[in-house]
């Protein structure tokens, strides 16, 4: 990551010198390209013309070069500082930079190729050919070298950001281990009851207050603690309540969380499944594990959660990964399926999450990830209700984890995109038509949304690619998104319109 810095300041000290150049000449030739005009045939209301155009182009291409400039050393100082978001920006910065870079290069390639024809306008030819030559004979070769070296510049950026050695810089990263909780306001939250207690250190799930801490591991491997005999910290026992436990996401929780010691609270409805995987990963990772057999979408079984939730042994973390999407469009969903989709994506969360918060809040200890969706950030499938649930998700996370906060807890919401597990064909949607990039493995999303938790973030999207398009369906215009959605539908559905 050093060389990456080091070139990216290389290029920021580029982007201004240029600047600075082209400020510097611009009289000279201005003056230059009036000395030579004098003698064409040219009036002076042509002449006037090309010399404001040409004071134009070089005082926006001066100040672009100085914006290019200070965002560039921007992003060194980030990566420089490990800075969360700094390693997504820069590809953003890098992939744009790229294509301006080749663009102007082209530009500058058609233009020596294939001079402009003017036709019978002589005057007019005249002056862009004294254009070129008032400039210092120093400027086209400095432009032509500053592009090209741009666009290398970039293209080794984002080779070394891509390696496995930035992934390790990043996840060394001191500050995001440090940050410390925002202090509540004066009389926010309110007077707390009995049991609570004075403010507590921030929260630190991995690992618990007073473990060593874990050293840094590759994407797909496990922290270790201390003694390697034992999985579970010395300072006491950590468990876990995870829904929809016995497939997908909520499977893959439960192999990485039993990996790193965590015990284990499984609710799903499959008894049978429920007590397979149980036995395996207690014998597995020799980690005690209970099993609630319960179908979240009734009051019966969200209350015998959350007596889970108060009762025994205290859960440090609750994953909500529990929920359905149905494959009917609303117009021709029927009610008990549209309110069993919503007491299990929604009402489900809700009360979960209140009854496992009540319990951390009094501790000063805890963590909830709500498995929501990338879906969640806009209506891109028109007649599904699901992304309408899982838009829900993501901003009740928000707003809660904030609350929660100053009491050293922490609240996220989870926003995948595709990802193979069982939930599509649970569902009967058909994904056969879906690009083999976009999808995720349930592991990979698992460990970045554990790395996520550890930074403090409100809302994680595992992987760069539903990054970009998070921040698609967040700031494109609404009528390009109803555009694409509509196209979309069409796509998949064209027997339910």
């Amino acid at each position: 990551m050093v060389l990456a810095v080091a070139v990216l300041a290389v290029m920021a000290l580029g982007a201004l010198g240029y600047a600075l150049a082209g400020l510097t000449t611009v009289g000279g030739t201005v003056s230059r390209f009036r000395a030579a005009a004098a003698g064409t045939s040219a009036d002076a209301g042509q002449v006037d013309a090309v010399v404001t155009l040409l004071r134009g182009s070089v005082v926006l291409s001066a100040v672009l070069s100085l914006l290019a400039g200070f965002l560039l050393i921007g992003l060194a100082l980030g990566l420089a500082a490990r800075r969360p978001g700094a390693r997504f920006a820069t590809w953003v910065v890098a992939g744009l930079g790229l294509l301006l870079g080749c663009c102007g290069i082209g530009a500058l390639v058609v233009q020596r190729a294939a001079p402009l024809d003017f036709g019978d306008d002589r005057a007019a030819a005249e002056l862009v050919d004294l254009v070129a030559e008032a400039h210092p004979a120093w400027w086209i070769p400095l432009t032509v070298t500053l592009s090209v070296a741009q666009v290398l510049g970039y293209l080794v950026v984002a080779v070394l950001l891509a390696m496995p050695s930035a992934t390790a810089w990043f996840r060394r990263n001191p500050a995001s281990s440090a940050q410390q909780p925002p202090a509540p306001p004066t009389g926010y939250p309110p007077a707390p009851p009995t049991g609570f207690g004075p403010p507590a250190p921030p929260y630190q799930p991995y690992p618990p207050p007073g473990a060593a801490p874990s050293p840094p591991t590759r994407r797909g491997e496990h922290p270790v603690t201390a003694d390697p005999e034992s999985p579970a910290p010395s300072t006491g026992e950590r468990w876990a309540l995870i829904t929809g436990a016995t497939a997908g996401i909520g499977s893959a929780f439960a192999t990485r969380l039993a990996a790193d010691g965590w015990h284990l609270v499984l609710v799903a409805r499959d008894a049978d499944r429920l007590a397979a995987q149980a036995a395996e990963l207690t014998g597995r990772h020799g980690v005690e594990t209970e099993t609630i057999a319960a179908d979240l979408s009734t009051d019966d079984g969200c209350a015998r959660t959350e007596q889970r939730l108060a009762e025994g042994p205290p859960v440090d973390l609750l994953v909500n990964n529990a929920g359905i999407s149905l494959n009917t469009p609303f117009l021709r969903s029927s009610p008990q399926d549209e309110v069993r989709l919503l007491r299990l994506n929604v009402h489900a969360v809700l009360r979960l999450t209140l009854a496992a918060l009540r319990t951390m809040t009094e501790r000063h200890h805890g963590a909830v990830i709500n498995v929501s969706s990338v879906a969640s950030f806009g209506a891109i499938m028109p007649g599904s209700t699901y992304s309408a649930s899982k838009a829900w998700v993501t901003n009740f996370s928000e707003s809660v984890g904030q609350s929660a906060r100053p009491f050293g807890v922490r609240v996220m919401a989870l926003c995948p995109g595709y990802t193979r597990t069982e939930f599509h064909q649970r569902a009967g949607i058909d994904m056969s038509k879906t690009p083999e990039w976009m999808w995720l493995s349930a592991p990979a999303v698992v460990d970045e949304a554990l790395r996520d938790l550890h930074k403090g973030k409100l809302v994680s999207v595992p992987s760069w690619k539903y990054k970009l398009a998070v921040a698609g369906l967040r700031h494109a215009p609404r009528r390009l998104l109803d555009r694409v959605a509509r196209d979309t539908r069409g796509r998949i559905g064209r027997e339910h319109r």
